[in-house]
């Protein structure tokens, strides 16, 4: 799992699925701080225009250019049509936020060929790693749960 979530982190372009519209929305930290550590960012959420100021697609296939990976931070019931919306736009990796994740989800990765992230947070990866997630950090390496 680590040299996966490493390929997956090495590319730095990255649509982020479920981009909320509310600022302490999960979906809207995650894309902060993966625009923080220097990635290029797009916000998709197709019931909004703009989140924070920056334009807001309604589906990977209408990203203005080709990214590496896909973030999907959105409800379960809607994160296998991203996924498949996603391969459809050439994207050939996926993480699957917890609670994002699903069966359906992931099989419609796997039958694309995409590299997929599943059961792990990303806020554990992204480095620095910073408060509270560096605690939860701590805590998964202790009971082997940090590479699954």
């Amino acid at each position: 799992m680590r040299q996966t979530i490493e390929s997956v982190l090495a590319g730095k372009s990255v649509a982020v699925a479920g981009v909320s519209r509310r600022p302490r929305g999960f979906g809207r930290q995650l894309y902060i701080a993966l625009r923080q550590r220097g990635y290029t960012t797009y916000a998709i959420n197709p019931h909004a225009e703009s989140i924070g100021g920056d334009p807001c697609y309604a589906s990977p296939r209408m990203l203005p250019r080709p990214v590496d990976w896909l973030l999907a931070v959105t409800p379960r019931s809607a994160t296998a049509q991203v996924v498949r919306e996603a391969a459809q736009a050439g994207i050939t990796r996926v993480w699957m936020q917890p609670g994002s994740e699903c069966p359906e989800a992931i099989q419609a990765a796997r039958e694309a060929g995409m590299v997929t992230v599943t059961r792990a947070c990303l806020f554990l990866h992204l480095e620095p790693v910073t408060w509270p997630h560096s605690w939860h950090r701590a805590l998964a390496k202790v009971f082997g749960r940090l590479y699954r």
